[in-house]
């Protein structure tokens, strides 16, 4: 009988042994989860810049919804619960990112497969905005507007794809506009080498087209050497469709291009009501020829306040699709798990009064290039907005 019971206490040992490390981590994991919480909580109470919106309604969830962060097993469950703590703001310049996002994204650096789309994460789900005619995607019957809820039967994360391997296929669960839905086995390609971030070529007779995906440092001396170098009498396009925006100081001196230093552009209202007045840049030799811009509904920030001032000031004209209407300034707050929250700061609207922010801008010249019109080799868009340069 001593032995029995001998052996059970040095099972019950083991067994106490063995749980009080997962007990600690899932202790060390409560303490980290509110550490991030009460971050986000503080910042956004402390920097918003609409304090109207941190009202009764914020303090319920907040309320509400710590206790569920807390008690979060895993990053990806901490932060769908702070995606519907920031949701109700509606702003997509107030958002939360894990720290996984950002090991993905370096990954992503060096990319070892090709899949052929482009996401952008709505709320806690993710949508197709672009799908490469005749990739892997396209291929298994993506295409942009479609929602990517599940990949492989679980929920979808951009880590999870970008640990797949070429060759790999993956089956996404898809969820068309309307609700229908279907799965698409994407067989992932080999790495393609990525499309430049800034582009220049000449469209037609007298027309040039410059292109650039983000508004990042020394775009403004590239739109600047690329326009120098144009013939008297050239006009241009700029074409920021898609483009994601970046530094107010690149776009103030891109637009000090086409405008005199010292223009007024946009008056930013932070929280202390204090507005204040933003001009155009001195450093870009001026540019004398038409100019047309072309934005598309992936046209955000910087990207809708570009054609904004062109058309303000009567120096060129909008073509393209209404924009995204997410212009509001923001600063990022690094986070103790190493996340990252972006912040609204101000409220923005341009030197005239207008306000863009959920609204977007609306080109004078409404033309849309779809996925089959780029499947074809066809640019509707862009051939408008070549015709409006030539004056036609």
């Amino acid at each position: 009988m001593l032995g029995r019971r001998a052996a059970l206490a040095t099972l019950l040992t083991f067994v106490f042994a063995l749980a009080a490390p997962a007990e600690a981590q899932d202790a060390q994991r409560r303490r980290l989860n509110a550490q991030v919480f009460d971050t986000v909580t503080r910042t956004v109470e402390r920097q918003y810049w609409n304090e109207a919106g941190l009202d009764a309604a914020w303090d319920a969830r907040v309320r509400d919804l710590r206790p569920r962060a807390v008690a979060a097993p895993d990053e990806t469950a901490l932060y769908d619960v702070m995606t519907l703590l920031l949701d109700p703001f509606q702003d997509e310049h107030l958002n939360v990112q894990g720290p996984s996002v950002f090991e993905a994204l370096a990954l992503a650096q060096a990319p070892r497969f090709s899949a052929g789309f482009k996401v952008r994460q709505r709320g806690l789900r993710h949508q197709v905005t672009d799908v490469t005619p005749g990739g892997p995607a396209a291929l298994a019957g993506m295409r942009p507007g479609q929602w990517l809820d599940r990949i492989d039967g679980a929920p979808f994360s951009v880590p999870a794809m970008l640990a797949a391997q070429e060759g790999q296929t993956l089956i996404f669960g898809l969820a068309d506009p309307d609700g229908t839905t279907r799965d698409a086995a994407v067989t992932l390609g080999p790495p393609r080498p990525p499309e430049p971030a800034r582009r220049s070529q000449a469209a037609a007779d007298g027309v040039h087209v410059l292109a650039w995906d983000d508004f990042d440092e020394g775009v403004a001396s590239w739109v600047d050497a690329e326009l120098a170098a144009l013939a008297p009498g050239t006009a241009v396009v700029l074409d920021v469709r898609g483009n994601n925006g970046g530094s107010m100081n690149e776009l103030r001196r891109i637009v000090g291009c086409f405008v005199p230093p010292e223009t007024p552009l946009y008056v930013l209202v932070a929280r202390d009501g204090e507005p204040q007045t933003l001009a155009a840049l001195a450093g870009c030799r001026p540019f004398a020829g038409r100019v047309v811009v072309l934005v598309d509904e992936l046209s955000r920030s910087a990207a809708e306040l570009l054609p904004t001032s062109i058309a303000e000031v009567g120096r060129g004209v909008v073509v393209g699709q209404r924009t995204a209407g997410s212009v509001l300034l923001s600063r990022q707050t690094d986070l103790p798990d190493g996340g990252r929250l972006s912040v609204s700061r101000a409220d923005l609207r341009t030197a005239a009064g207008t306000r863009l922010e959920g609204v977007g801008v609306t080109p004078t010249v409404e033309t849309v290039t779809t996925f089959d019109d780029l499947a074809a080799g066809r640019d509707p868009a862009l051939d408008a907005a070549v015709a409006v340069a030539r004056g036609e």
